[in-house]
């Protein structure tokens, strides 16, 4: 398979980069080398990268049913912008080069200049445009999570459960583990609004769609609390008599554990808390470092 291009497009360039280049040879191929053996030592990462080509190959209507393209060109590109994408999350999560607002941004912006025929138009809101990025991508979630959390700034507890019914999210200890913690319902229907709001795809809901969704999430590498074999947590979020309208005090919730959080969330949250984060500052040192590098 080969691309055809204009021979001039490779006649510019900036010398003083190229002699960058040249001078970090060294450093940039173990770079390289490094973000390889980060891709293949999980099978989730390899699986990722191919379930993401799908998603950048430009589509069309044809009646009913819809047209996947099959031009090598645009099979080659779809193949690159995954793998570019996969190296924006090792970026992310293993070195902290960027934010994942920044990742985002950064796929998109080189999706509509290789691939224009199926980058999504930009858009606006916390997280920006998310298009056809995986609903299931933790970095897609974490992004979500993070303006989630700085849009509720008012709403979130650092004082422990159970909360009067206006808090959505709470700092809370389990058997000395801080935790944040969310009821499960109202945080996955949220995030199913904001992929809607991006013309991303969302999950099937049906049945027990929030188990399979919470399922898929933890697939995806991010920790999350369980109930021994049954995968929904129950926890005594609300005061008595303080649940929402159709709302147990008890309900199924997400609780992720602090110090695995990535570095943007634990931003928002010290953003929104503001001095009430300091307590649980402490918690962070040493372990939430290897979570967020990897």
């Amino acid at each position: 398979m080969s691309l055809t291009a204009d021979g001039s497009t490779f006649l510019t360039f900036d010398p003083l980069m190229a002699d960058q280049f040249g001078r970090f040879e060294e450093l940039i191929r173990a770079e390289i080398q490094d973000f390889v053996q980060w891709l293949r030592a999980k099978k989730k990462r390899w699986r990722a990268w191919l379930d993401d080509v799908g998603g950048f190959l430009p589509k069309t209507n044809q009646g009913r049913f819809l047209q996947v393209s099959s031009a090598p060109d645009a099979q080659l590109l779809a193949c690159c912008l995954a793998l570019f994408k996969a190296f924006l999350s090792f970026a992310v999560e293993k070195r902290g080069w960027l934010t994942m607002a920044e990742a985002q941004q950064f796929l998109l912006d080189y999706w509509c200049l290789v691939l224009p025929e199926s980058a999504p138009a930009t858009g606006a809101g916390y997280g920006g445009q998310v298009g056809n990025c995986r609903w299931n991508d933790p970095l897609t979630f974490w992004t979500f999570l993070s303006g989630y959390i700085s849009e509720h700034a008012t709403k979130i507890s650092a004082d422990g459960a159970p909360v009067k019914q206006e808090i959505v999210v709470v700092l809370h200890r389990l058997s000395d583990v801080p935790y944040i913690i969310f009821p499960r319902s109202q945080l996955l229907q949220a995030y199913v609004s904001w992929l809607q709001d991006r013309r991303a795809d969302i999950p099937e809901q049906g049945g027990r769609w929030e188990t399979q969704v919470q399922s898929a999430i933890m697939n995806g590498g991010i920790a999350v609390k369980t109930e021994g074999e049954d995968i929904s947590w129950r926890f005594a979020f609300y005061r008595k008599g303080q649940a929402p309208a159709g709302l147990k005090e008890k309900l199924p919730c997400l609780a992720f554990p602090l110090a695995q959080l990535p570095p943007e969330v634990i931003t928002a949250l010290k953003s929104a808390l503001g001095p009430a984060f300091t307590p649980w500052s402490s918690d962070l040192g040493q372990e939430s470092e290897v979570a967020s590098n990897g």
